[in-house]
């Protein structure tokens, strides 16, 4: 595998206030990655991203101030730097890796719950044959349980004090 996708909640995290602090080895590896490759994200989690902001933006009526700007700018700093690998290259192959994602677990004996932009950033990643790197130790279980066939990093994203 070469290189790795990136999961919202990581650039979630990494653009938090005191972000250095709380998730250092986080925040290393995302800059190293950076600076080294660029960043690459799913284009789902250029909506999550851009949600989010147009979300404080609107409670704002429009205008972001203090942390809501701070996260504007943080998120079109990330998304500036980002190569954005889309569902629909290679033919829409995420979509079938998705798809078929979804069927095991929705067959699985309790069935598995994975959120549709999870299973769909995770099948990016599969398809353009990087690493999907997370912070949600529950995803990694749950996709180790429907049998994903990409590599998997989780970060740990415990705040530190």
């Amino acid at each position: 595998m070469s290189g790795s996708v990136f999961d919202t909640n990581v650039l979630s995290k990494y653009i938090e206030p005191k972000a250095k602090e709380r998730y250092p080895e986080l925040v290393q590896l995302v800059d190293e990655t950076l600076r080294a490759e660029g960043i690459y994200i799913s284009s789902v989690s250029k909506y999550e991203l851009r949600r989010g902001v147009r979300k404080l933006s609107l409670q704002g009526k429009g205008r972001l101030q203090g942390k809501g700007r701070q996260k504007e700018v943080s998120v079109e700093r990330i998304l500036n730097a980002a190569h954005v690998l889309g569902v629909d290259a290679l033919a829409g192959a995420a979509w079938d890796a998705a798809a078929e994602l979804w069927a095991k677990a929705a067959i699985h004996k309790p069935s598995i719950q994975i959120d549709d932009a999870d299973l769909i950033i995770a099948a990016t990643a599969l398809v353009h044959g990087r690493t999907f790197v997370t912070c949600d130790g529950k995803l990694v279980d749950r996709l180790d349980e429907v049998g994903y066939k990409g590599e998997v990093k989780l970060l740990d994203a415990t705040k530190k004090t």
